[in-house]
């Protein structure tokens, strides 16, 4: 399970940082000279000069959504809260100025695509490995 954690975590971030960051260079709101004065920044300050997606986003909602399919329905509390958790987090990007609401909504189904795709690559594993094993 940590295993797929990892992975998801890893793509989820890789593609928002890396990947779609370096070939959209698109300006964060922060940094956008229209927007000089305009753009309310925490104490945590501008952030990186492009933010085409939010890979706290990204990150967030890919968590969120592979516990949300691999967790039994015991957890049900566990993955409601995670859930607002990704979406506080989101929103927390737009409310600092650091990302457009269109950086958070492509991190968020970004990170939802890869959650939902190793939790069903992490449930056919262990289905497996469980059959092989009796």
């Amino acid at each position: 399970m940590l295993l797929f954690i990892g992975i998801v975590i890893a793509f989820c971030d890789q593609t928002a940082s890396h990947l779609l960051k370096n070939l959209v260079q698109r300006l964060r709101p922060s940094q956008d000279p229209a927007l000089a004065g305009l753009v309310h920044l925490s104490k945590a300050g501008p952030g990186g000069l492009y933010g085409s997606v939010s890979s706290h986003a990204a990150n967030c909602f890919g968590l969120a959504t592979f516990i949300y399919f691999t967790f039994d329905n015991q957890f049900k509390l566990l993955k409601y809260w995670l859930i607002v958790w990704a979406v506080l987090v989101s929103y927390s990007r737009i409310y600092n100025g650091v990302h457009y609401p269109g950086d958070v909504l492509a991190g968020a189904l970004i990170g939802i695509v890869y959650g939902y795709l190793m939790a069903k690559a992490c449930i056919y594993t262990v289905t497996n490995h469980l059959k092989r094993g009796k």
